[in-house]
């Protein structure tokens, strides 16, 4: 399996590039699929939109694809989220 790690190096450049910061990558396992969730926050300091993640996810969808992420071995879905008060407090790579 790729490691976080991985997602996050090979993500961040292209989050950059739409204006808004990787803040974590977390992988969670939902009933056996693998969920990769990208965190993200905006770097003006704005609310992130659903639109926002929409448009981040449809950024990376192929990227994550193209790592193989499960090698084939486990479904994954991946999400885009904003970073969170709680996440904003705390750790944030």
């Amino acid at each position: 399996m790729v490691s976080m790690e991985k997602v996050y190096a090979t993500c961040k450049p292209v989050v950059e590039d739409l204006g808004y910061e990787l803040a974590k990558v977390g992988f969670e396992d939902e009933h056996g699929v693998l969920d990769i969730v990208l965190y993200i926050k905006a770097k003006s300091g704005e609310q992130i939109t659903h639109k926002d993640c929409e448009r981040v996810s449809h950024a990376v969808d192929e990227i994550i694809e193209n790592l193989n992420p499960t090698e084939g071995d486990t479904p994954y879905h991946i999400s885009v989220s904003s970073l969170g008060i709680e996440l904003e407090e705390g750790e944030t790579k």
